[in-house]
């Protein structure tokens, strides 16, 4: 879901409040004072959240006793709403911090409650003895992941352990916290970090190659402008590196040209890359180990590009996502 079609069920509207603000906890106290709409906006949020997080909520608010638990996710969605109603491009670096943390706050009260569930031995033998290294780990929690991000699926909890213990209250509370992160990160993932905000945003578009918030050609209004290069003021060329091939390309907002150009090079170099992992992988000297982790640091780049190049295009370009899918690195 959108943010702006997410704010649009919500009566009150918050584009008189400042985002820089609203993300800043030491301001709430003079944002009550000043803007009403900010406590009134929040007995729909309430409802939306007794409606789509249940769980997460209430366990939220057990934990609220002398402080208010529940107001960091509540102030999270009134930034989330404010941005959708004003149809921002995205946040600088210091804000788009706060108002992402505002969620992972929150999340973090969710795992110290399960921590607490799961040291309770709901669970039958067979479930805790577990696999440190295994992708999806033994903890249900995990489903937030190491940065916050959630997961639709765990091969853990779905396939496994529900399977075999359907009844357990640890693993039936751990499935449906994970199912309303889901909805909640759908709240904030789309929220794009950028360098400033420009007096006209429409003057700028994302890099189809390297995905930065570039400003529009002067010249010519269907490409980016010149960037990514390094300028060297030290010696005789002030320009000491190439520019983003992007800059030959439109934006990804008009095309995706760019970017299956720089996936089908990607795929190119994967193959060789591939090529010398076979020959290094078993060579114990030195330098074979050196060549080795270069390979994999390179097949891990390409890996990370397509993941990034799926991500936008998703946003971006939702109808190519079947062409892009061909590019991720899946060994």
């Amino acid at each position: 879901m959108q943010l702006k079609e997410f704010a649009q069920q919500f009566k009150s509207d918050l584009k008189a409040i400042e985002i820089v603000d609203l993300v800043k906890p030491k301001c709430w106290e003079q944002i009550t004072a000043t803007y009403p709409e900010y406590t009134t906006i929040e007995d729909e949020i309430r409802q939306w959240l007794e409606a789509n997080c249940p769980t997460i909520f209430g366990i939220i608010n057990s934990v609220s006793k002398r402080k208010r638990h529940d107001l960091n996710l509540i102030n999270g969605i009134k930034a989330s709403i404010l941005i959708g109603q004003s149809d921002f491009v995205g946040l600088r670096s210091a804000d788009h911090n706060r108002f992402t943390k505002l969620y992972f706050e929150s999340l973090q009260l969710i795992q110290a409650h399960l921590d607490k569930l799961y040291e309770k031995h709901d669970l039958i033998p067979e479930l805790t003895e577990f696999d440190f290294d295994h992708v999806n780990a033994y903890k249900a929690y995990n489903l937030f992941g190491n940065i916050g991000k959630t997961r639709d699926k765990l091969t853990w909890l779905y396939e496994i352990a529900l399977v075999k213990q359907p009844n357990s209250v640890y693993l039936n509370v751990a499935k449906q916290v994970n199912e309303e992160a889901v909805k909640l990160h759908e709240l904030y993932k789309n929220v794009d970090e950028i360098e400033f905000h420009p007096k006209n945003s429409s003057d700028y578009h994302h890099c189809a190659c390297c995905f930065r918030w570039v400003r529009l050609k002067p010249s010519n209004p269907d490409q980016v402008a010149y960037h990514g290069y390094t300028i060297d003021r030290g010696t005789y060329n002030e320009i000491a590196s190439q520019s983003c091939s992007g800059s030959s390309f439109q934006p990804l907002e008009m095309s995706t040209k760019g970017t299956f150009a720089v996936l089908e090079r990607n795929n190119q170099k994967l193959a060789k890359l591939k090529e010398d992992l076979k020959l290094w992988e078993n060579d114990q000297s030195d330098m074979g180990k050196k060549y080795l982790a270069n390979t994999k640091s390179g097949i891990r780049s390409i890996k990370f590009y397509a993941e990034t190049a799926f991500k936008m295009i998703q946003k971006y370009q939702p109808e190519q996502l079947p062409e892009v899918e061909k590019y991720l690195v899946t060994e």
